[in-house]
């Protein structure tokens, strides 16, 4: 029972995450900055009909908690050994970091990470599941 419940999860899981990622890329620039924050929102409100809907968590960024999002790193992230193995993903990092973007906005499936703008970018998935944990659990520490 246990194998095919994991095997339907799995399923459900990327039938989500596929549909929203074919959203965004018929119908987005999500590109660099404000684009990330731009198309969760439109998906938020695009798939408020979707029977899964009630299981999207939007993490959005709170561009009031930016200098709580620099200090918690200072104190707590060795930032010179932040490497996710990525480029795009590294620089975004660092880009946070230093403000010159004003975070980073993603969604929540049940524990899958759903990642519009570096799934325009083609970042793997296990480095978009990576990346998006840490963001997320810092989001969570700092009160977001």
């Amino acid at each position: 029972m246990k194998l095919k419940h994991l095997i339907n999860e799995t399923f459900s899981v990327n039938n989500v995450e596929n549909e929203i990622i074919d959203f965004v890329l018929k119908s987005e620039d999500c590109s660099y900055g404000e684009e990330c924050h731009d198309s969760v929102y439109n998906i938020e409100e695009k798939f408020k009909n979707k029977p899964y809907y009630k299981d999207l968590e939007f993490i959005f960024w709170d561009e009031d908690k930016i200098d709580n999002f620099i200090d918690y790193m200072r104190k707590n992230v060795d930032i010179k050994r932040i490497d996710f193995k990525n480029k795009i993903v590294n620089n975004l990092i660092e880009d946070m970091i230093s403000g010159y973007v004003n975070g980073h906005s993603f969604i929540k499936y049940k524990d899958y990470f759903i990642d519009p703008y570096l799934s325009f970018n083609k970042v793997p998935k296990n480095i978009i599941q990576n990346v998006d944990k840490f963001i997320y659990d810092i989001y969570r520490n700092i009160g977001m």
